[in-house]
Parts: structure tokens; sequence; C-alpha cells
């Protein structure tokens, strides 16, 4: 299991910008050599350079890394109404009004391949083949929330205070799972998550 630990110091606010930046950075270089266009001027022109790179994964000696990158943010701020519907559906849907545990971790899947043609079959199917990560991040932060949990018990889904969600992502093909808890840190649950 791999956890993903934050930065709490006065200058998050800096550290989380540098890291969307950086996340964005690296997917743009993903796409980028992905890109059918680029593809063979791209091994061209760095074949050299990832010798070693393909060395270490062709023999399976690459270091496992939690990826640390910044909890989703919905890209328009949702009215509360929105955010107590959205919630109350969801716990229904799953059958989850009540009995709550002090953790509940929700988890999405995906997967961690490389030059896989069929690598979007290896991802959530519910999530359009795509890991299902930021669903799992989303809906933890919206379960977490102070105002959507009181809006829900005023609708008969009462969820205890000292209940924490938290989100994870299985992958599929390790069988590896993070947690990332940095999204919402706890020190009341440091024990619960050793």
């Amino acid at each position: 299991m791999v956890t993903c630990a934050g930065d709490a110091t006065s200058s998050a606010a800096t550290s989380e910008r540098s890291a969307r930046i950086s996340a964005r950075a690296k997917r743009a270089w993903g796409r980028f050599k992905l890109a059918a266009i680029s593809s063979f001027a791209f091994v061209e022109a760095t074949g050299p350079i990832y010798v070693a790179k393909l060395l270490r994964d062709g023999l399976g000696l690459a270091r496992q890394h939690a990826r640390n990158e910044p909890a989703p943010r919905a890209a328009n701020e949702l009215d509360l109404d929105t955010r107590l519907t959205m919630a109350m559906r969801i716990l229904k849907a799953m059958s989850f009004t009540g009995g709550f545990a002090r953790l509940v971790v929700i988890a999405g899947h995906g997967a961690k391949v490389v030059n896989n043609p069929h690598a979007s079959a290896l991802h959530c199917g519910a999530c359009g083949g795509y890991s299902g990560e930021v669903n799992a991040r989303l809906l933890a932060s919206l379960l977490n929330d102070s105002e959507v949990r009181a809006g829900l018990a005023a609708r008969g889904i009462v969820i205890p205070a000292d209940t924490l969600f938290l989100a994870a992502l299985h992958d599929t093909t390790t069988d590896a799972v993070t947690l990332y808890t940095a999204d919402h840190p706890s020190p009341g649950h440091a024990d619960d998550l050793a």
C-alpha cells in the first residue's frame, strides 16, 4: 500500500500551485510522446536518452512512486443544493445511508500501463475508460464537506462527526492501493491509518 502525504506548511497554496503546474506539464509531455504525429520523431530524437529507463522498466527494476498530485477541484464551484443532491443520490444508490465507520475508503480503480493499445480497458468502464481516481477523490471531498453533512442530516442521512471519507486508487495491473491521505488530513485518524 502506498500513501500520499501532503505539505502542511504555510506555503501550502504555493506548493499546491507548483504541483498542479508540474502535473499539467507531465500530462502534456505524456500526450506529446504518445501522439500519432510525434511518435516516430520522438523515438528518433529521444531514443538514446530513454535506454536506461527502457532497461529499468523491462527488467522490472523501476521504483513505484505514489502519485502526489493535488486533489482535484470542481471547475466551477457547485452551489450547496447541487452538492447535497449529488451526495444524497450517490449514497442512496449505494444503499449507504447509515452505519458509517470511522474510516470509509472510496476506491476508484485504474491501471498503470505503458505502450498498451488496450489501456482504457484496464481503467474504469464507468469512468469512460479513464482512471476512477478523480471520481473517488471528488466524492471523498464532497462527503467530508461540513455543509454537505449538515444538509444530509436535515434530509435524514446522519454521518457521524468522526467519520472520515478517504479516497484511494486500486491499480488493477499491480493490485497496489494508493491512499490519498493528504486530501483530508485528520490527526484524529492517524492511528486508523497506521
